[in-house]
Formats: structure tokens, sequence, C-alpha cells
């Protein structure tokens, strides 16, 4: 189980806003890592807010609206593979996976006094689910664990963001259709390894690259990595 939280603040000249984050994660796996077959999942949940203060030139003074809205996200990815061990120390694991995940944001609408020309922004939910196929690699030494893997992945669902619609500073009302996902297919490699720092203590570090394969020029690769304790109990 993991947990996360965090809190910005952003601001201009007129304009200011607090935007804090907090979720979970809890990792499961059945099976053998090392032969036969395995299953590993994922459920994951992110909960969101924003208060934003926008001031704006109205006339010959600044007028301000005030707003708050709050999100969440939740997902899960399920994995299933097989270990066939090419020697006591190396197994090589072909697998599939399955990722869901779904986010909602509720409406955003300015309430101010001295606000004129409040904005109002409906609620928008976006759902995706990607289908993944690939090998990993693990071999283990007295001293830890190296890993590699390689997976092509698609989105089936959600190949376009969510619609966003509501009134602009109360002039005009707007309705705008989401936009494609950049990343619809890609190719995904990892490449990890894990020291043994005491019986129950371990370093881990893992970097990988992902490669749209989609002809498009808003898609780029991009990399990753983490670094973290494991401490056994």
């Amino acid at each position: 189980m993991t947990q996360d939280w965090e809190q910005d603040q952003v601001s201009s000249p007129k304009s200011k806003g607090n935007i804090w984050g907090t979720g979970g994660h809890v990792f499961a796996m059945a099976g053998d890592a090392s032969s036969g077959p395995r299953a590993t999942a994922t459920l994951n949940y992110e909960g969101m807010g924003a208060k934003i203060r926008r001031g704006y030139v109205n006339g010959s003074g600044t007028a301000y609206g005030i707003g708050t809205t709050d999100g969440e996200t939740l997902g899960t990815a399920i994995r299933a593979a097989w270990g066939i061990p090419l020697d006591p120390s190396t197994t090589v694991s072909p697998f599939g996976q399955v990722n869901w995940q779904r986010t909602h944001f509720s409406g955003y609408a300015e309430r101010f006094a001295n606000n004129p020309f409040p904005a109002v922004f409906n609620d928008q939910s976006y759902e995706s689910v990607v289908l993944g196929a690939g090998v990993e690699a693990e071999r283990r030494y007295g001293w830890g664990r190296t890993w590699a893997s390689a997976n092509y992945s698609s989105r089936v669902v959600g190949s376009s963001g969510a619609t966003v619609s509501g009134h602009f500073v109360d002039l005009f009302a707007f309705n705008v259709r989401g936009a494609p996902v950049p990343e619809r297919n890609w190719v995904e490699t990892t490449l990890g390894g894990s020291v043994k720092l005491a019986t129950n203590l371990e370093l881990v570090a893992n970097l990988g690259v992902i490669l749209p394969t989609n002809a498009a020029p808003q898609n780029s690769w991009h990399a990753y990595g983490s670094a973290a304790l494991v401490m056994g109990f």
C-alpha cells in the first residue's frame, strides 16, 4: 500500500489559486514470480481540488471571481503472466494486461458579490481502457535482482478527452468537444534492478521509455524513472 499528498499554489499579478491532491495505491500478487502462472493487480484512487481567485480588468477597475471544484480518479490494472525458467536464476514471462481508469470533475461556478461576469464550467468525466501484451525477464543474484520488459499497448476506450461546456465570463455559452488523446498506441520498455541492503530492506530503481506509434505531430517519446526503499515484515 502507498499513500501520497501534495499541494500547489499558483499566482499572477491579479489571480491566484490553491490546488491539492491526495490518493493511495494497493498492490497484490498471487503465484510464483520465478515459474508458472501468476496474477498481479493494483487499485488506485486520487482525489483533487482547487480554489481559484480570478482577477480581471472591468472598466477602470479590477473585478474578482472566486470558485472551487474537485475531482477524483479511480483506476485498476490487472496483469496475467506465465513464468518460464531458463535456468535456476533466470525467468522469462510473457504477459497480458488491462488498465481501466475513470476521472470525474465537479462543476466550477464563481460566486462573488463584486463579480459581474462569473465563469461557469459544467462537470465532466473521462474513461479509458488500455490493453497491452509483452514479455519481461528477471535474473536473480545473491545481492539482488535485475529485470527488463517490453510491451505494446493500445487504448481501446477513451481515444478522445472529456467534453468541456459552460459559460465563460457569463457572456456566452461554449461547448468544446474533447480533443483526441495523443497516445493511442505505444511501445514501452523498462529496465530496473534491486540491491539487498539488509535481510528485510531492499533498494529498488526502475527506468522506462514510452514510444508512441501514432504518426501525429503532438506525439513524442518520454521517459520516467523511480527509486524506492522496500521493507518487508
